[in-house]
């Protein structure tokens, strides 16, 4: 299993993006985590459940909002 990081363009800047697999199959998850307190405590419970998924075959997205909110505050 493999993790990645990226950065993708979006209307208010880059958006930075964990990626677990290797973007091989046809299908994909998106995790969006909780926005604001909650964000740090879904981080560790959302990478666990990507690398669960990528164990299946699965390939998996975290977005990564910190720099996001930064921009819209």
């Amino acid at each position: 299993m493999s993790i990645q990081g990226h950065f993708i363009a979006s209307s208010i800047g880059r958006i930075f993006v964990s990626q677990f697999g290797n973007t091989s199959g046809d299908v994909a998850v998106l995790c969006a985590p909780s926005i604001a307190e909650e964000l740090n405590l879904s981080r560790a419970v959302l990478a666990k459940q990507c690398q669960a998924f990528a164990q299946q075959g699965i390939d998996s997205f975290i977005l990564d909002y910190f720099a996001c909110l930064i921009r819209i505050n």
